[in-house]
C-alpha cells in the first residue's frame, strides 16, 4: 500500500502501511511452563486505591489511581519493605497532577532517580526526581513539556531522548502515532491485525485495539500488547513493524460490539492487559478471562505471565493463583511483584509477590 499524505493545519500526518507481508511468529508452546504461588507483602502504609505498581532500581513505587487521598505516589525499599515517602498531590497547580501515568520510562544517574509521568487530562510530561521529592517530602520535577496542540486526545504515550514521541490516542488515523517535534511531522501505523467486519466507525476504531505499550529501557524497542487479540506486536523506536507474536487461539475478528444487541457477549476474551519490558525479556500479563467472568466478577485465578526474548522467541509460561490487574518485575531477586484488589471489608496489602 502506498503512503498517503494529509495536511492537518500545521501538521503533516503521513498514514503508513504495516503492509502484507508482516512477520508473525506463531507460538505453539512455552519451553518451560509452571504454577507459581504468590504471597501477600506488606508494604505500609497501604494506599488507598493503588493503579500501577513499578520498581525501579531498588525502589518500589505504587501509584494511585485517582484521587483517594492526598498523594498519588507512594515510594517503598523492595527489598525490605520500608516506606521511604509520599508525593504528588492532585491539582492543576505547578507540580500538581490530575491523572498521572506512569510511561515505564526512568533515569537513573548519580544523583537520583527519575520517572516519567504523563498526566493524560493536563495533557503533560513531567520528569519526576523521585529521590528528592522523597528528600524533601514535595514533588521535584527535573523537566516538563506539553503535548503538541494538534493531537488528538492521547491515551497512551512514550517520550523519546530528542523530544519525539510515540503512543496511541483516540484518532481514526490508526493505531499509533510517531511525531516529530522538530519538524512538526505525525506518522501513523495503521490499525491491524486487520479484522473481516469492522465493530466500530473509524472514528471509534481505538476501542478494538487497546492494550499496554511499553518501550525497551535503551529506547531501541516498543512492544505493545492487544486485549482482545492475544497478540503482541514489536516495532523499532521509529515504528517500524519489526514482528509479532500470536497464538493458535488468537481471535481473527472478536465479538467486540459485532452484536448491537449484545455488544459484549459472555464470550468475548480478554487477554493482555500489562507489560513490563527488561533489556532481556518482554514480560506480559495475560487475563484469559472471558468477559462474563469479569461481568459478576468471578475472576477464576487465570492469570499467566508469558515471557518471550526480543527476538520473539518464547521463554517461560507461569501460571499464577492469583488474579492481577498490575505488575513489575525484580529480575535482580527474580520476583514478580502484583497488586490484586483487597478482599476484605478492611484495608489489606494489596501487593503479591512470586518467584519466578
Amino acid at each position: 500500500m502506498r503512503a498517503i499524505v494529509f495536511v492537518l493545519f500545521p501538521v503533516f500526518i503521513i498514514a503508513c502501511s504495516t503492509g502484507e507481508d508482516i512477520k508473525t511468529i506463531i507460538i505453539n508452546e512455552f519451553p518451560k511452563n509452571e504454577a507459581i504461588i504468590g504471597e501477600h507483602v506488606d508494604f505500609y502504609p497501604i494506599p488507598f486505591c493503588p493503579g500501577n505498581i513499578f520498581i525501579i532500581d531498588s525502589l518500589l513505587l505504587k501509584i494511585n489511581s485517582n484521587r483517594c487521598e492526598d498523594n498519588f505516589f507512594y515510594v517503598y525499599n523492595k527489598n525490605n519493605s520500608e516506606f521511604l515517602g509520599s508525593f504528588g498531590t492532585k491539582g492543576r497547580g505547578p507540580n500538581e497532577f490530575l491523572y498521572p501515568h506512569t510511561t515505564g520510562q526512568y533515569i537513573i544517574d548519580n544523583v537520583s532517580i527519575k520517572l516519567w509521568v504523563h498526566d493524560i487530562h493536563q495533557k503533560r510530561f513531567d520528569l519526576i526526581d523521585v529521590t528528592k521529592s522523597i528528600d524533601e517530602k514535595r514533588t521535584v520535577i527535573s523537566d516538563s513539556f506539553r503535548e503538541p496542540l494538534p493531537m488528538i486526545f492521547v491515551i497512551n504515550a512514550i517520550i523519546l531522548p530528542n523530544g519525539d514521541l510515540i503512543g496511541r490516542s483516540m484518532s481514526p488515523e490508526g493505531r499509533f502515532f510517531y511525531h516529530d517535534s522538530k519538524n512538526e511531522l505525525t506518522k501513523w501505523v495503521e490499525y491491524f491485525p486487520e479484522v473481516a467486519k469492522p465493530p466500530f466507525s473509524e472514528n471509534d476504531m481505538f476501542n478494538l485495539y487497546s492494550g499496554p505499550t511499553g518501550i525497551k529501557h535503551d529506547n531501541s524497542r516498543i512492544a505493545s500488547a492487544l486485549q482482545f487479540f492475544k497478540r503482541i506486536d514489536v516495532f523499532s523506536a521509529r515504528l517500524e513493524h519489526l514482528f509479532s507474536l500470536a497464538f493458535n487461539d488468537s481471535p481473527g475478528n472478536p465479538e467486540f460490539f459485532s452484536n448491537p444487541e449484545n455488544p459484549m457477549p459472555g464470550t468475548l476474551m480478554r487477554y493482555y492487559s500489562d507489560l513490563y519490558l527488561s533489556s532481556r525479556y518482554i514480560y506480559a500479563l495475560n487475563r484469559n478471562v472471558p468477559q462474563e467472568k469479569i461481568r459478576t466478577r468471578t475472576y477464576p485465578a487465570t492469570n499467566e505471565l508469558h515471557v518471550f526474548s526480543w527476538d520473539g522467541d518464547p521463554v517461560a509460561c507461569y501460571s499464577l493463583n492469583q488474579t492481577l490487574y498490575s505488575f513489575t518485575i525484580d529480575e535482580e531477586n527474580g520476583f514478580l511483584f502484583g497488586l490484586t484488589r483487597a478482599t476484605g471489608d478492611e484495608l489489606e496489602s494489596q501487593v503479591v509477590r512470586f518467584k519466578l
